[in-house]
């Protein structure tokens, strides 16, 4: 579940830990969507939600929730390459 934190910050938590944090860029005037990935212990930015104004609060969140599972989706088919790969060598 999303939380607002204020009208520039949305932070999405699974159980106790943040895991997700849209953030409106008033420069470039679009929302940055970090997201926590394993490897790394601080979100890392996958991209700009373009299109969304800085009161499409509840668009936002629906598209980032798209994004981040099509940004997993789309490591998983990275890395399930890779294990062919690696499977192939051996």
């Amino acid at each position: 579940m999303w939380t607002i934190k204020s009208d520039e910050c949305l932070e999405l938590y699974q159980e106790d830990e943040k895991i997700a944090e849209l953030t409106w860029d008033e420069a470039e005037l679009c929302w940055f969507l970090w997201y926590r990935m394993s490897l790394f212990p601080r979100l890392s930015c996958i991209g700009e939600m373009e299109d969304f104004g800085k009161l499409d609060i509840e668009p936002v969140q629906m598209a980032a929730v798209e994004t981040i599972i099509d940004y997993c989706k789309r490591q998983a088919d990275k890395w399930e390459g890779r294990a062919e790969d690696m499977e192939e060598m051996l």
